[in-house]
């Protein structure tokens, strides 16, 4: 059998997608130390990662660089999230870097990945989202009661609308945080509210893990009342947002989601009402054009020649149907004569005008002379009533 032959191009673009389509290389954590770093003008890093044994080349896109939380550079143990792939053009195949840790705190965003695949295992990620209510009564807001988050989404919501509003202060970050937040919705839940907010301003990312707190995730995950997340980060989500209705990066934002413009309502119902004042229109129009056109038909019939001509034809239907009923009444009459005469000849009395005679012995009608005894008294039925004879002779 022949072997097929590949060119370069071909052969490369075949490896690359082999490589793009494992599952296990799209999302991986690597780690390492930092060496051959190049900091490019464009913005992208390229560099590689080494352990004792090998070493593997990377690059970074500038708009990831951009989410570093520190400043890389050579001799860096790290931990990499990122995926592989091919660069087809020169058939290397590298890591490309989607987020940079460095190794202490990579730690915990290990614990944090094992934690949010576990949840996703259990389904909790995947549970139905409820609707945001849009036109909410009441509102409770949960976030610090001294940061600014609670004013900008205060303010937020009541230039837009004008629901209740019900504070639950609590802590946002730190040790405590978690705790005091499912505190604080326990006793929000004692509310009757249309909408719930967890909020808090911006802050680095160990600031934000308290939203990552698996007791409050699966708390969140079990409130019935739609609730809206804006914890006031940008670039990663924490867990808790995962669970909400919605997520939002901003408070402000959140209190955009919650609420409708009054003054967009105003103006949609300002619009509603000029398109029924002119479908109004539009429909009276309609009226008036039949109205005229009717008219104009009264004018071109006579309705009075039209009635006369009615009680005519009336008169004219009502005469044939006299006559119909006449036709039927003399029809049934002679057929009802004739089934009177036919009655008459086929009635057994009428010989008995003729000289004939019944004779009964004992009521039953006797026609043959053996059937009598000497002494057998009988009747005779004639024309015009009933003798006694007895046999005495045969």
């Amino acid at each position: 059998m022949e072997k097929q032959i590949y060119n370069v191009t071909t052969l490369n673009q075949y490896i690359k997608n082999l490589i793009e389509g494992d599952f296990l290389l799209s999302n991986v954590l690597v780690k390492g130390e930092i060496c051959n770093l190049n900091k490019h003008y464009t913005g992208h890093y390229y560099f590689s990662i080494k352990d004792e044994e090998s070493k593997i080349s990377c690059m970074m896109f500038s708009f990831n660089v951009r989410s570093l939380k520190f400043d890389l550079k050579n001799g860096d143990e790290v931990l990499i999230n990122g995926h592989v792939s091919v660069y087809d053009k020169n058939g290397t195949y590298q890591l490309y870097a989607h987020k940079i840790e460095q190794y202490g705190k990579g730690k915990e965003l290990l614990k944090l990945l094992e934690l949010k695949k576990k949840l996703l295992e259990e389904g909790i990620f995947n549970l139905p989202k409820k609707e945001i209510p849009l036109f909410p009564k009441t509102i409770g807001i949960i976030t610090s009661k001294t940061g600014a988050a609670v004013h900008d989404l205060i303010h937020t919501i009541q230039s837009r609308y004008n629901p209740k509003i019900y504070v639950f202060p609590c802590l946002v970050q730190g040790e405590g945080a978690p705790q005091s937040i499912i505190n604080a919705l326990k006793e929000a839940l004692n509310y009757q509210l249309d909408t719930l907010i967890i909020s808090r301003g911006g802050g680095a990312n160990e600031d934000l893990m308290a939203f990552n707190n698996e007791e409050l995730v699966r708390f969140v995950s079990t409130i019935e009342v739609p609730l809206i997340t804006a914890v006031g980060h940008q670039i990663d989500s924490t867990l808790i947002d995962l669970v909400a209705d919605y997520a939002c990066i901003t408070p402000t934002e959140a209190g955009i989601k919650a609420t409708p413009n009054k003054d967009e309502l105003l103006s949609y119902i300002k619009h509603l009402s000029n398109y029924s004042t002119q479908l109004m229109k539009n429909c009276l129009d309609r009226i008036k054009n039949r109205y005229l056109k009717s008219y104009s038909l009264i004018k071109t019939y006579n309705p009075l020649s039209l009635y006369q001509l009615k009680i005519k034809d009336v008169k004219n239907k009502q005469i044939r149907l006299n006559q119909l009923i006449i036709n039927i009444n003399l029809s049934y009459r002679h057929r009802l004569e004739t089934c009177l005469s036919s009655l008459r000849s086929l009635n057994p009395y009428q010989i008995l005008d003729k000289g004939y005679s019944l004779v009964y012995l004992n009521d039953k009608i006797i026609n043959k002379v053996s059937l009598l005894e000497l002494g057998d008294e009988l009747s005779l039925k004639m024309s015009d009533g009933t003798i006694k004879v007895k046999v005495i002779d045969k």
